[in-house]
């Protein structure tokens, strides 16, 4: 069935599994050009191949990702990342040069990682305002000492901006 949309851009989110994984391949299969965004990069790699692989169609990625700076890091920051890494449930921060060379051993190209640490710093206290406004409902899953320290990293983010030990990027390849 013809759509009438082949040749037009779609960015899907949450598109490494589930309901954002369907769109994202019918999409591309109705000729669209298909960036796929997600936070589990593997899961998104690996949706990413799945659709060049079944559907026969290039498409392009998109992450949203915290690096790690380790140049600007300091021994007493060791906390922080280990705040960090449990809040976001992930088991290492990667480098831009990390992600760079992870897509090119996985074939992609035109590889962009762009910087928005200080996009995301300016967002960081609304961040920091909705954990304290919420942290009745957040308690049940999470220890009042680890609110008050993920508060605490996030602040630190917000007054270092590209000066923290933690960055934020958008990373774009193509397949």
């Amino acid at each position: 069935m013809d759509l009438g949309i082949a040749g037009k851009k779609a960015i899907v989110c949450g598109s490494s599994r589930g309901l954002g994984f369907a769109c994202a391949s019918a999409l591309a299969q109705a000729g669209l050009k298909v960036t796929l965004s997600g936070r589990d990069r593997q899961s998104l790699l690996a949706a990413t191949n799945q659709i060049i692989e079944t559907r026969n169609k290039k498409v392009q990625i998109a992450i949203a990702d915290i690096v790690y700076k380790p140049e600007l890091a300091k021994i007493t920051d060791f906390y922080k990342v280990a705040i960090a890494k449990h809040g976001l449930a992930t088991k290492e921060f990667y480098s831009e040069e990390k992600w760079t060379s992870l897509l090119r051993k996985q074939n992609f190209k035109d590889i962009i990682i762009e910087d928005i640490t200080i996009n995301v710093a300016s967002v960081l206290p609304e961040w920091i305002k909705l954990i304290k406004t919420n942290e009745h409902k957040l308690l049940p899953l999470y220890p009042k000492i680890f609110l008050t320290m993920l508060c605490k990293c996030l602040q630190y983010a917000a007054d270092k901006k590209e000066n923290s030990i933690f960055g934020y990027v958008i990373i774009r390849a193509k397949k």
